[in-house]
C-alpha cells in the first residue's frame, strides 16, 4: 500500500509553483538587473559617506579610521619583504 501524499504537502507544492514561476521570470529580467546595479550603487555611495563622516570623527579624536587602517595594511604589503639569513652552520 503507498502512501499518498499529505493535503497539506500537496498545497505548498502548488504555492510554490505559482509564485515560484513569477519570480523566476522577474530575476531574469533586465528590470531585475537594473534595480540590483542600482541598489548596488546606492549602498556604495551610503559606505561612502558613512565612512567620510566616521573618519572626521575618529580624526576629530585623534583615532585612526578604517580607511587608515586599509592604507597602512596596502603600504606594508607593497613593502618588500625582508629576506632572512639562514642560520650559521653548526660546528
Amino acid at each position: 500500500m503507498a502512501k499518498e501524499k499529505p493535503l497539506w504537502l500537496d498545497t505548498i507544492v502548488r504555492l510554490e509553483r505559482a509564485v515560484g514561476e513569477q519570480v523566476e521570470s522577474f530575476v531574469r529580467s533586465d528590470t531585475y538587473f537594473d534595480l540590483v546595479t542600482q541598489a548596488n550603487r546606492a549602498r556604495a555611495r551610503m559606505t561612502e559617506t558613512v565612512e567620510g563622516w566616521s573618519k572626521e570623527w575618529l580624526h576629530l579624536f585623534n583615532l585612526p579610521a578604517n580607511t587608515d587602517i586599509r592604507e597602512m595594511q596596502e603600504q606594508l604589503a607593497r613593502r618588500a619583504p625582508v629576506k632572512k639569513q639562514p642560520p650559521p652552520p653548526a660546528e
